[in-house]
């Protein structure tokens, strides 16, 4: 358990580039089918929202890990551009058009359909906020907010200040 914990932080804190601020959904469950069925016909649908909230347009980068924390489950292409006063929804694992709306630009996890995503972007903390919920078959919702006061800003690993 302390190997998982110590990797957790690890995975949460390495390879961030150019992206200095992040906030993270620590863990999510989106195995339901992409049906358009609300609650999910089987299963947890996950959704993400997420708004910039700044006059400027944001690039941002989606990092996933497997729900082991262990294994990288990013794309090669993770990352998308979030316009001025602009917010948008997706499920993290399944590309479903009939409940995120078409032409969502925001890329799914490269594998599984459980884990943990880290929303990076070069800014201020609070720049982008947001929401995560599931919902299960039976009705059942849980969820919570994502920014302004979540935010974490990141050091650059050769910054030397």
């Amino acid at each position: 358990m302390k190997k998982l914990a110590i990797v957790a932080v690890a995975a949460m804190f390495c390879a961030v580039g150019a992206f200095g601020v992040s906030i993270t959904v620590p863990f999510f469950l989106d195995d339901a089918p992409a049906d358009g069925s609300f609650p999910p016909s089987e299963g947890t649908a996950s959704f993400i929202g997420i708004r910039n909230i700044t006059d400027n347009d944001i690039l941002v980068a989606l990092e996933y890990f497997d729900a082991s924390a262990e294994e990288d489950a990013t794309p090669a292409e993770n990352t998308f551009t979030l316009h001025a006063m602009e917010g948008f929804g997706f499920r993290p694992s399944v590309e479903d058009a009939t409940t995120e709306g078409a032409g969502t630009r925001a890329p799914i996890m490269s594998q599984g359909f459980a884990g943990a995503v880290t929303i990076s972007w070069d800014g201020q903390p609070g720049d982008i906020v947001g929401r995560a919920i599931q919902i299960d078959s039976q009705g059942n919702v849980y969820g919570f907010g994502l920014g302004l006061g979540d935010a974490q800003v990141r050091e650059d690993a050769n910054n030397n200040d």
